[in-house]
Parts: structure tokens; sequence; C-alpha cells
């Protein structure tokens, strides 16, 4: 026939099959498959993907297709539907093969493989057709297709979804079709069928229209171009996953693609949305829309779709039970020490990438290999994973912890994703809960990822994650002085940038304020920088009282504090003034001041300014910045009498990239601080060193320089 004797056939309502380019109907795809499955099994196995089954993807797939004016599988609409369903497939599930099946028509099938684990070529095919027409005008009229068949395209996306993303081992190849051209006499699934006379095709479900249920709803069973026992099979499906009884009938004729596989002789079913004739009558129009689709109605042919892979693929067999491969996990965790090491690497990894719904990530080769041998059969969510790793520890999770705090101090913390920060302050907590000796070395690590200066998404949400971790484990933090002192000096440094931030700025403060006045005496080891971080936020409300405190009740805070002079009289602690240059930063300062000559850094000082001081929010880092070179970074006397640049020449040029008048006084201040305050007893020279020699040296080619800072200084005091 030619496209207007096609045409003339849809707007009649005519049924009908174009075989005008097909050979002979094939007979050539072989079962090997000895004893077909036709009843239900694998309970086990199929219960715990259906707890995966979700409407987002389908909603958000078909909300998509039905925005094509329509799926005509002869017109530029229907080729770009395809590469859009080929697209989504191949981005949402690397991990998957997928290919476009290219006809004589514009619109191509795509195919989905999940491959098997026996290797043996046997298929199993999961289809549906995705083109969609209007019968009145097949070229040009509005055809959503929401029921047919945008239902079915986004089912079977559904069940790829779940398959694809769970750690179930298949043992034969199980494909997923979209065929091309069904409106126009199931086109795309015979090209299909023939290209596939060749292999070893098990069965095809087909799915057509599942989205808009009769009254009462049922599924309806194709009796005619079926296979009895494939169809016997999704009855008992349907009785096992599902609430919905059966109802057995026959199209009359080869009414969808499952026709294409059994004429091939291969074994096809094919579950319906109700019986025949209670079939949706808005079809073929503009009326087949979005909103008559019944999700929850949709969601149980992904369920008989499941639960059919995984009777007629069959499952890789199933190892020991729980109890035993516990019992090998700690055999082996008791072997070596490497052993051990590999497994707890398996088990933090596992914590740290599964979803924490419970969904199965697969692990990388390199990261916990070993552990896969052994839990491939145990729900893998982050409870049963720290459930193994309460099993496999034999060191008081000495090895897990020293595994959180090298990545805690990696120089790329900052790429780590954001969910794996979400589980990493989770194992924390959990960790804190069984008193793990060492969590809070990790924590004050942590402190140092949270950047100052940074209100990019990324880090504010780690400063909400931080900010959450201290309110869980409040009482637990309070019991370790540095880790308080250590809190309170970061969430006072970082509240200062976060005034478009409301919610985390009043939460920072409160907390801060909280520590403060609970644990004052042991935020009195932060020393002077203590004042200079409060007189920066003392205008934020929460800090108002506390500052006005701090000032005139000294002895309302601690009865050993004598007041505001006792804390400028002490130096601060070199590690405070590291917490607020991450891990990453620190090693690009340290490059500079300990390699590179005076004649040649200007470069690298260039880089450096660019890659974390060139927003306006960043520009409170020059602060945090000075007081590390100042008080934290002290050469020795060798490399002091190298060509090395000095710290003062690396400082006065830094001072030349701010631009605002507040950030030039801070930095000041920043710089003369511990001048200001110096004490021979319990201050050292290097401290002061840098101001002065900025004074001194900027004498004759600086003169504007040397003024500012005498200016400044002849102001304090």
């Amino acid at each position: 026939m030619n496209t207007t004797q096609v045409h003339g056939l849809m707007r009649d309502g005519q049924r009908f099959r174009d075989i005008t380019d097909i050979q002979e109907l094939l007979y050539g795809c072989s079962q090997t498959l000895s004893k077909f499955p036709t009843t239900v099994s694998q309970q086990a196995i199929v219960n715990p993907l259906l707890k995966q089954v979700s409407q987002e993807a389908p909603r958000a797939m078909l909300t998509n297709l039905t925005r094509f004016h329509n799926r005509y599988y002869n017109g530029d609409w229907g080729r770009q539907s395809s590469e859009f369903i080929y697209t989504l497939v191949r981005n949402m599930f690397p991990q998957v093969n997928v290919t476009r099946f290219q006809h004589r028509f514009p619109q191509a099938s795509v195919i989905a493989r999940v491959e098997g684990n026996e290797n043996n070529g046997e298929i199993v095919v999961v289809s549906a057709h995705q083109d969609s027409i209007n019968q009145q005008d097949p070229q040009n009229g509005r055809a959503p297709g929401a029921d047919d068949d945008g239902s079915d395209t986004v089912a079977i996306f559904e069940a790829l979804r779940v398959l694809a993303t769970s750690s179930l081992k298949l043992q034969r190849m199980v494909e997923l079709h979209w065929y091309a051209g069904e409106e126009g006499g199931l086109l795309g699934s015979a090209d299909v069928v023939q290209a596939y006379a060749s292999k070893s095709v098990i069965a095809d479900l087909h799915l057509d229209m599942v989205g808009v249920p009769a009254q009462p709803p049922a599924v309806g069973i194709v009796t005619d171009y079926t296979d009895p026992d494939a169809s016997k099979l999704v009855r008992a499906l349907a009785s096992a996953y599902t609430d919905l009884p059966t109802r057995d009938f026959q199209c009359g004729y080869a009414c969808s693609d499952h026709a294409s596989w059994h004429e091939a002789g291969v074994r096809s079913a094919i579950p319906f949305e109700s019986q025949f004739i209670d079939y949706n009558t808005n079809i073929h129009s503009a009326q087949d829309t979005l909103n008559t689709v019944d999700f929850t109605h949709l969601l149980k042919y992904v369920r008989i779709a499941l639960g059919f892979v995984v009777e007629v693929a069959g499952c890789v067999k199933a190892g020991k039970s729980q109890t035993e491969l516990h019992e090998t996990l700690q055999q082996k965790a008791s072997e070596s020490m490497h052993s051990h090491g590999e497994l707890v690497n398996g088990v933090v990894y596992g914590i740290l990438t599964v979803p924490a719904e419970g969904n199965t990530v697969r692990l990388d080769s390199n990261a916990g290999c070993v552990l896969t041998l052994w839990t491939a059969q145990l729900t893998t969510d982050r409870v049963s994973y720290l459930r193994h790793l309460n099993i496999v520890s034999r060191d008081g999770f000495a090895h897990a912890i020293s595994r959180l705090k090298l990545l805690e101090t990696a120089h790329r913390f900052a790429w780590v994703r954001p969910e794996v920060r979400s589980q990493l302050f989770w194992l924390l907590s959990e960790l804190v809960k069984v008193s793990a000796h060492g969590v809070d070395q990790v924590v004050l690590a942590l402190t140092r990822q949270v950047r100052s200066g940074d209100v990019t998404q990324g880090n504010v949400k780690l400063c909400w994650l931080m900010v959450r971790f201290v309110r869980e484990n409040y009482v637990w933090l309070s019991t370790f002085p540095v880790l308080v002192a250590t809190t309170v000096y970061m969430l006072g440094r970082v509240a200062l940038d976060h005034s478009r931030i409301p919610d985390l700025r009043a939460a920072e403060c409160e907390l801060a304020v909280q520590l403060l006045r609970e644990r004052f005496h042991e935020c009195c080891m932060i020393g002077r920088d203590l004042i200079r971080m409060l007189q920066d936020v003392a205008r934020i409300p929460e800090f108002h009282d506390l500052w006005q405190d701090i000032l005139q009740r000294p002895q309302s805070l601690s009865p050993l504090f004598a007041g505001i002079e006792q804390l400028l009289r002490t130096p601060t602690p070199p590690m405070f003034l590291a917490n607020r240059i991450t891990y990453e930063m620190e090693t690009r300062l340290r490059f500079i001041l300990e390699n590179l000559p005076a004649t040649s850094y200007s470069r690298n000082l260039m880089w450096f300014v660019q890659r974390y001081l060139s927003t306006p929010e960043s520009e409170s880092l020059f602060s945090d910045l000075i007081r590390y070179i100042i008080g934290v970074f002290h050469l020795s006397n060798v490399v002091l009498a190298s060509n090395v640049v000095p710290r003062y020449v690396f400082l006065s040029r830094l001072l030349r990239f701010i631009r605002s008048p507040v950030v030039a006084a801070n930095a000041k201040l920043a710089l003369f601080y511990d001048w200001l305050f110096y004490n021979p007893k319990s201050d050292i020279t290097m401290n002061i060193e840098p101001g002065v020699l900025i004074i001194v040296q900027s004498v004759d080619k600086y003169t504007f320089m040397t003024v500012s800072f005498i200016e400044f200084l002849a102001y304090k005091f």
C-alpha cells in the first residue's frame, strides 16, 4: 500500500497490518528455554525491586512526550520524539547499551540492552510502541498520545530505571524496545523481528495502553496472537503483584507489536489496561491527553513487567544467606590487616555512595571490590552497610575514621557530590552514637572545608550540613574543648558571609552564641582572634547582648574571665588561624611562599587571587590569609636565607588587590594585630616581623603604604 491508502484506512478506522515491505513472516527466532515459567516463584527477588517503582520518572517523561504535536512515524515530530527517547535513555543510564534502529521512514525504534551474566545469547524482550497518531489527519493532526502509547513508553522506561539502578544480576540479556510505526501497521516491530531472525529470543512482553483503566479496573489479557504459557505467567504476575483481577479477550486481528514476535515463533504476551470492549475512546485524537492518565494504574503494569523479567530472564543463583554472608565477612576481616582494610574501605565507600532510600550503587572496582563478592545479595541501603561496618571492623572503627579523614582533608573536597557529603555527616552522627574514638578529629578537619567568603550553592549546603550536625550532636561536641572553640570560630567567621541567607545566618549565630555562653572558658583558648571575630559580628542582633556582656559583665560568662584584656593578651594558637584556610588553599599558598623567588612569584599570586579572591564576597578572606601567613607560616632559617619571596613582599603585593576600604581596614588590623598587643613573654617576633618590614621596606618605593600603615597604627594607639 502507498501512504495515501494507509491514511485512508486510518481515517476509516480500519484495523490493518501493513506487510507491503515484509518478506515471508519469520519463524527463525529460536527459543532455547525448554520449560517456560507459568507460575510466580521469585517474590523474594521481585518484591525489593517493586519498592523502587515510582511515578516521578514516568510522569516527567510522559509530560515531555505529550508536548510533541504528534509522534507520527512518517513525520519530523516522530523523528524528534524518538530522538528524545534515545537521548533520555542514554543520558539517564550510561551503564546501559542503547541504540537507534533505523527504518525506511524518519522515526527510529530505540533498543536498550541490559546485559546478562551467563553470556549465552538468550534475550528477553519487553516492548512498547512510541508513536502516536491523529486518525483524521495522521500527518498534521494533534496527537498527544498520552495513553496510546505514551503510557507504555514510560512504563517500560520505569522498568528499565529500576533494573539499571539495582544490583540484580540477570542470567539472560534483557532488551527494552520502543517501536516506531506501530500505528502504520506494526512497521517498526516487523523490521526489528526480521533483523533478529538469527538471535535467540526467549519471549516478548508487550505493553500497549496501560494508563486509562475501565470501571471496574482489571488487567486485560489478549489471547490471540499470543502464547498461552506467556499469558498464563502474566495472569500469575498480575495476581501476585497487583490488586487487579484479569480478564481474557481477543482483538480479532494483529492489534499490536506482540503479533510480530508471535508470527516469528517467539512466545509473546500483552496485558492491556482493560478488556477490548472498554478501551479508551480518546485514542487517536487530540483528546488523548496527559490529564486522562492514571499513574497508579500504569505502575501496576511496571510491576508486571519487572516480575516477567525476573521470572523469564532468571537471576544468577543467590549465594549465601545473610547469616552465612556475615560469617564470611567476619572470617575475611580476620585473615589479615590487608583484607580488613579492603573490606572497611568497601563498606565506607558503600555508605557514602548508596542513596539514603536504599537503591544500590555499583562500587568502583578499586574501592571495595572485595566487599561486593560477599554482600551482593544483601539489602544495600546505608543502614545495612553500617551493619556490615560493625561486623568487619576489628579496630574500633579506627581504619574507617582514617579513611574519612583522608577524604575530608583532600584538596578536591569541594568536588565531592552533595549527596555524598550528606551521607558523610550521617555516618559521622552514627559513629558519634557508638562513641567511636577519633570522630572529633574528623569533624575538626571538616570545619576547614567550610570556606569563608564563598556563597556558592555547594558551600552553603555544606554550612547547613555542619549546622545540623552540631545541633544533633551538641552534647557530644560539648565534651571536646578544642572542637567547641574551633566550631565557634568557624561559625562566627562564615556568618559574616551569609547576610543574604537569613535563615542560615540566624542558625549559625544561634549556635555560636549558645556555645560561647555555655562553654566560654573553652572558647577563651582562641585568644585575641576571638575578639577580632566578635568585633566583626557584634552588630548582628544575635551577638549584641553577648558582646555587651564581654565588655561590661565578663564574669557572667565565666568566673575565670577577667575581661576583654585577658583575651587580647593571649596569642591565638596557629590551629585556629589555619582553620579558615582550606587544605587546597594552604597547599597553593605554601607552594608560592616555599618555592618561588621574589622575581617570579607574581604570576602565581595573580592565579591565586583570581581563583579564591575574585568575588566581592570572597574579600573577607584577605584578613584570614594575612593572619595565616603571619601566625602559622614560619619558615626555617635555611629558607629565609634563600631567594624565596619573603612574607612581607608577598603580603604587600596581596594588599594591593583589595578594593573595599572596609576590607582594607580589616586587613591592616590583621597585619598589625599581634603588634598592637605584643607581649615579649608570650608572643613571638615572627608574628610581628612582616608588618615591621613592610613599613620599613616601603619607605622609598611605596611611601604611600608606609604613611597609610603609620596613620593606622597612630589611630589605634
